[in-house]
């Protein structure tokens, strides 16, 4: 029970009650209360706190030595894409605490930082109300679902990334449920214990309509569908939120310059997408347009068939970038789409690096593992995160410089890297960026200004 802070069993009873004042536990005393729900298991005679008791009720000094990573990183970018220099640090927040209490202030720390629009409370006062552009209601459903189903045995924080149009939030675990089946009722849960306390409190309603509410939300607000994604092979889950609504006046002037060719509204939308985020792909287009696979692949086609877009990957890797024609679109204040146009045919750097320009000490280490010579796992991961602390380097960089294949350097190393947290991506909202690149933690760490400042 040292282990259990009692601010958090408190706001569970506050919570508890507000959501229904006759609940029977309420009458009970802490340590009947916490067993009941989960928190607390008997052994050997005993009362031994669980995983999910530490997770939901823990002092912040339990968590941090039981789940090191248990946080949550509210990272904000300038711009639109994510930064390609570690020495250009962006604004970071890094929030710790046992999920009762750090919800509130999760969300507290989104919506002060969002833009804000505005409306009349009524006609006749004419008050100005400042909401935040996404409705806090979204806000809560994403974030209460990160937490509630993330992968606790992953060992990477939840990281919450604001850029200038949109904000994306990444969680360790692929969603139980598939993605055809997001807006069916019923939930699947990976943390039982985590859902039930969270359904008492009314912080989740367990029913599967998450994200059935979040699109309804959305879509009262004039803002476009969120983008999901459930990689199953990373084992992670990104939401992508516009601050954008979809065909405005601004993006049917835009749009005009496709008059003729006969486009869809879906279609519409999907190059107003690649324009606000750089690309698109297959999950992503029926996100927002509600129809299947099939359908999804034939608009995406017929957007490629018109040089709009162009394809990039392979089998479930494929997505696609703005083609010549979108890039051709005159619409010069469209960074996004510079960036595309950049990184068009991929990054030079993958064909140019050289052991040469690697620094000393990290050459004699290459140099021990370079040409064909056998090496011991531990010491090729120790080399690429080194390598990946002196700058973001592609897999073919590494494959280059270490003498093997990329295939070899992503399967054996770099995805276990990233999934345990000694790598994280350039582009973490976009896995398969073409110039994605691997970067170590420590590369891009920085201290966290004091707690409401970024």
């Amino acid at each position: 029970m040292d282990d259990i802070d009692p601010a958090a069993i408190s706001a569970y009873r506050k919570a508890r009650q507000e959501s229904n004042a006759e609940a029977e536990e309420l009458n009970w005393g802490d340590e009947e209360l916490l067993h009941a729900v989960g928190a607390l298991r008997r052994l050997d005679g005993r009362l031994r706190v669980t995983a999910a008791g530490i997770l939901t009720f823990g002092r912040a000094s339990a968590i941090r030595r039981l789940f090191p990573v248990h946080r949550i990183d509210y990272i904000r970018v300038p711009g639109r894409t994510w930064i390609s220099d570690p020495e250009n640090r962006f604004e970071s927040i890094d929030m710790r605490g046992p999920i009762i209490l750090v919800i509130s202030r999760i969300i507290a720390a989104i919506t002060d930082d969002l833009p804000k629009a505005f409306h009349l409370e009524d006609n006749r006062s004419g008050q100005r109300l400042d909401l935040p552009i996404l409705p806090v209601r979204v806000l809560r459903e994403a974030v209460v679902n990160a937490l509630m189903h993330r992968n606790y045995q992953i060992h990477q924080p939840i990281q919450i990334i604001r850029y200038a149009n949109r904000l994306v939030i990444k969680k360790p675990g692929y969603s139980l449920k598939s993605e055809d089946k997001f807006d069916d009722p019923g939930s699947v849960s990976r943390n039982p214990h985590l859902a039930a306390i969270l359904h008492d409190t009314r912080f989740a309603e367990n029913k599967g309509s998450g994200i059935r509410v979040m699109r309804e939300q959305l879509e009262g607000t004039g803002l476009s569908a969120p983008s999901l994604d459930s990689d199953r092979n990373n084992d992670t889950f990104t939401a992508i939120f516009l601050f954008h609504h979809f065909l405005n006046r601004s993006d049917w002037d835009w749009l005009k310059q496709f008059s003729d060719l006969d486009l869809s509204e879906d279609q519409k939308r999907a190059l107003i997408f690649v324009r606000e985020v750089g690309a698109i792909d297959n999950s992503t287009f029926r996100s927002f347009s509600k129809v299947d696979t099939y359908s999804a692949s034939r608009s995406l086609k017929k957007l490629r068939d018109l040089e709009l877009l162009v394809l990039k990957g392979s089998s479930s890797k494929t997505y696609y970038q703005a083609g010549e024609r979108l890039l051709a679109a005159s619409d010069e204040t469209e960074a996004t789409l510079e960036v595309s146009s950049q990184d068009k045919g991929g990054s030079s750097q993958d064909t140019e690096i050289s052991i040469r320009d690697v620094p000393a000490k990290l050459r004699v280490a290459l140099q021990s593992v370079a040409l064909g010579r056998r090496a011991a796992p531990e010491k090729m991961s120790a080399i690429i995160q080194d390598l990946c602390s002196w700058k973001a380097l592609s897999a073919a960089d590494l494959a280059k410089l270490m003498d093997r294949s990329s295939v070899y350097i992503a399967q054996n190393y770099l995805y276990g890297m990233v999934r345990d947290g000694s790598l994280s991506y350039l582009f973490p909202e976009m896995k398969n960026h073409p110039n994605q690149k691997y970067v170590h933690k420590k590369a891009t760490a920085k201290a966290a200004p004091p707690p409401g400042q970024l």
